[in-house]
């Protein structure tokens, strides 16, 4: 009998506290097909571990009870390295490479790691990021970082390639994430690079989702991550406010806005900061927006816009990294670091509303691929 070892720690440790984030819901989302592949498997044998004091889903509980998997309270990935020799594994599923290594195996095991992207390589700083720091301690790391760039950069390439050679396979969530690897990891087996989509997440139940209507909203999230540009985003939306070319409209941000941009701000009456919500709540917030605006500036995959055009909400993303690539003509794109542009956009998205027909269209394209690919995944980790 095959013994794999999965990580559901990986789904409890959110930046800034967040209880969601789109490597936990890819974890999870892998892990509920694995437990519905092998149910009826007497070939396999899974084993998980996450931290019983941190917040887990119920859901995931669920699973674990209805399909007998053996579970294992860890405190620190220090006793990882025991279960694994005590429970005899044979395959590691590490959904979420973390950065450094933060525990050693035995070299027998075979080790699949999933990376979601290498910001810290692509895009290491931006000068705006110290915004989104609301103590001086932090804003001044932010800014030592910016102006120390390329140090930042050769230090954490030296992490990412102890990590990345310590997996006997690594997966890709996109073409672009596929061939970043390729050109950072030179010396990586390029054949022991596998890309698989990220696979359509764990959509909650909501009763009132159809009685949710939409209004003048544009909506967009990660307020208090630099890397999802919203300081940019929302100047731009602020100057069409001040122009008067938005009449009607306000602005829904998930995830708060720092205090140093909400200060910037001049029409703050317009502008409503949502923190972090629940997956129900979000939801409704995508069926209700009428524009999704999405001005990341680096993406592995790109889960939001997706979530919104389930809804056939007609969406402005930043022509960067990945987003071209899984939504080709679905939605408008803009220059994520122009704000010119970025008015552009939203004023097309305002009048000229992507067809639904579209967008139905290439959504179907991409959740099928997702669950292809799913499936494909989940056959390697078996094998």
């Amino acid at each position: 009998m095959k013994t794999i070892l999965f990580d559901l720690l990986a789904t409890q440790q959110g930046l800034h506290g967040a209880k969601f984030t789109g490597g936990g819901e890819y974890i999870k989302t892998v892990f509920k097909k694995l437990c519905e592949i092998t149910g009826e498997d007497n070939k396999t044998r899974i084993i998980t571990f996450y931290n019983s004091t941190l917040f887990i889903d119920e859901w995931i509980k669920e699973l674990i009870d209805t399909y007998n998997i053996e579970n294992y309270d860890v405190s620190c990935y220090e006793d990882v390295t025991k279960l694994s020799v005590l429970q005899e594994v044979d395959t590691f599923f590490e959904g979420l490479l973390y950065l450094p290594a933060k525990y050693e195996l035995p070299a027998h095991i075979r080790t699949i790691g999933v990376f979601h992207g290498f910001r810290m390589l692509e895009l290491p700083t931006d000068k705006t990021a110290y915004l989104y720091e609301n103590g001086i301690k932090r804003k001044a790391i932010n800014l030592v970082k910016y102006i120390f760039e390329e140090k930042y950069y050769e230090r954490q390439l030296k992490k990412q390639r102890v990590t990345i050679n310590r997996c006997d396979i690594i997966v890709g969530v996109s073409k672009h994430s596929g061939y970043a690897a390729q050109m950072f990891f030179p010396e990586y087996d390029a054949n022991k690079i596998k890309v698989f989509y990220s696979p359509l997440k764990y959509t909650p139940i909501v009763d009132d989702i159809d009685s949710v209507c939409t209004k003048h909203i544009i909506l967009m999230l990660g307020g208090n991550r630099w890397e999802k540009n919203v300081y940019r985003g929302i100047k731009a939306i602020d100057e069409l406010f001040s122009a008067g070319q938005l009449e009607g409209y306000s602005v829904k941000v998930v995830g708060g806005i720092p205090k140093s941009i909400k200060a910037k701000i001049i029409n703050k009456d317009r502008f409503v900061a949502l923190g972090y919500l629940t997956p129900e709540d979000l939801e409704r917030v995508y069926k209700e927006c009428e524009i999704f605006f999405y001005p990341t500036l680096n993406e592995g995959f790109g889960y939001p816009p997706l979530e919104a055009m389930k809804y056939n909400k007609t969406c402005v993303v930043a022509a960067d990294t990945s987003l071209p690539e899984i939504y080709k003509d679905s939605v408008y794109y803009c220059n994520p670091y122009d704000v010119k542009e970025m008015k552009t956009r939203i004023l097309q998205a305002k009048q000229e509303k992507i067809s639904e027909e579209l967008i139905k269209m290439h959504y179907k394209r991409i959740t099928d691929k997702e669950k292809d690919d799913l499936l494909a995944l989940c056959e390697l980790i078996l094998e």
